[in-house]
Parts: structure tokens; sequence; C-alpha cells
């Protein structure tokens, strides 16, 4: 057990550490990219009527990002696939299940995600995009002298704004994107290789990523084990719980979703503490 227990422990830093550099090496530069071509769009716009003509052609800067998403969705599902079909382990730790798995399961399930993720890329570009409207709507207000300049000058400054919020926006909204979509994405893939009848029930565990930057409700969650079916009760940071199926489930308020690192691990009822195979 103590053995397994190790392994498990180095398979699930594997996965931590090759998100981070996915997160950084590839999602973020290619979100920030289009954040920047959003601001550059929304610029454009401005010249051309002002802020009337940039809330009317917003539809074209959502797209920008809406694209951008189903980059990173795709790319993380197909990385999750390949996992999936490489070793049964990655997905149901400790066991080898479901060998006769086929290979058009798989996919079938990947098709489905990516119907899933094409409709959350709509609804959270329109999200980023309604914001950098707001903040560049702030921005002007907040400097009544930038309008007199004329609309080239409120041009330019929306661009150095949006470079300005790119940095940080970009790397949380990859982070927790990627967060996501990789905790969906190992759910179901783990649903396609688990066959409950013969392998009997399975447990799910939350992992917190370790650091000063946890939030306490997320370490409060490490190691906890509730059954395949069943949420985790994540506590409010105001109050009351958010029940999750997965970190970054897109059910939970913000507080729980934007930003969170942690991920999750299947196990076999056979392998989890009996004093730990709580309903929730």
């Amino acid at each position: 057990m103590i053995a397994k227990t190790e392994r498990d422990a180095r398979r699930q830093a594997a996965i931590l550490e090759r998100r981070k550099a996915y997160i950084e090496r590839w999602a973020q530069p290619r979100i920030r990219k289009a954040f920047v071509k959003m601001g550059d769009h929304f610029a454009l716009l401005y010249e051309q009527g002002g802020e009337l003509r940039m809330a009317t052609f917003a539809d074209e800067v959502e797209k920008i990002m809406e694209q951008a998403l189903n980059d990173v969705y795709d790319r993380v599902s197909r990385d999750m696939l390949n996992y999936a079909k490489g070793s049964t382990k990655g997905a149901v730790q400790n066991i080898e299940k479901k060998e006769d798995a086929t290979t058009e399961e798989l996919e079938r399930a990947y098709q489905l995600l990516l119907t899933s993720f094409a409709e959350e890329a709509i609804t959270q570009s329109v999200f980023i995009t309604s914001t950098l409207g707001q903040e560049i709507a702030q921005m002007i207000v907040a400097d009544p002298e930038l309008i007199t300049k004329g609309p080239r000058e409120v041009a330019r400054a929306i661009r150095e704004r949006t470079k300005d919020l790119s940095v940080y926006n970009s790397l949380r909204i990859a982070r927790t994107e990627v967060n996501a979509a990789s905790n969906e994405a190992q759910t179901k893939f783990t649903e396609e290789l688990w066959d409950e009848v013969d392998d009997g029930p399975l447990y799910k565990r939350w992992h917190a990523a370790r650091g000063s930057r946890t939030r306490d409700a997320h370490r409060e969650m490490d190691g906890k084990y509730v059954p395949k079916d069943s949420t985790f009760s994540v506590r409010r940071k105001k109050g009351g719980t958010d029940q999750m199926k997965y970190p970054g489930d897109r059910s939970a308020s913000v507080g729980n979703l934007a930003n969170c690192r942690c991920s999750i691990a299947y196990v076999a009822e056979e392998l989890v503490p009996p004093s730990l195979r709580r309903s929730n």
C-alpha cells in the first residue's frame, strides 16, 4: 500500500507539473495574444464610432477570445485522451481496468467534450469581452481630458490599457480554463474506462495545490474522498458551500473557481481507507 501511495503521489505531481508547463508555455501566451488583439479591435471600433460602435460590434471582439479558448480546450481534451489511451492507470490510479475500452468509445467521449467546450468558449468569451469593455469605459470616465484629445488618442490609450491588463488576465484565464477543462476531461474519460459492474465502486480524491496561494477552503479539501457520483462540499468565503464534482467545476462560485490549481484522482474503493469512505 505504501508503494502504491507513493506512486500515486509521484503520478499526481507529474500531472500538475505538466499542467503548469502547458499553462505557462502555451495557453497563457496564446490567450494573452488574443487579449491584446481584442484591445486592438476595440480601439479600431472606437476610432470608427466611439463607445456606441464598440458596444454594437462587441461580438466581433468576442470571436477572437472564443477561438483562443477553443484551441485551448481542444488541446487539453486531446492530451487527456492520449493519456487515457496510453495508460488506464492515468485515469484510474493503481488499477489496470477496462483494457477492452475501444478507441471508438474514447473518441466518442472526446467529441462530446468538444461540443460541450464549444458552448463554454462562447460563454466565457462573452464574459471576458464584457469585462474588458467595462474596464475601457471606466478608463475613459476616469480621464475626461482624454476624450478632448480625439478618437485616435483614446484608441491609443485603449491599446495600452489592454496590454497592461493582458499580463495578469491571461494567466488567470489560462489557469482557470486549463484546470477546469483538464479535470472535466479526466472525469469523462474515466467514465469510459471504468466498468463499475465488474470493477466495483470508484472514489475520487481532491488534490489541493500546495503553496501559500492555495485558498483555505481548497486546502481543507486536500485528501478528501467521495464516491464517483457524489460531490465535494467546498466552503465559500462568504458563507455556504459549493457542491463541486471536481476542482474547476463551473457550477461553483467564482471564489472557488478562478485561478484554481487543484486536481482530481480516481481511486478504486478497495484502496480508500475505510474511515474515509464517506458520501461527502
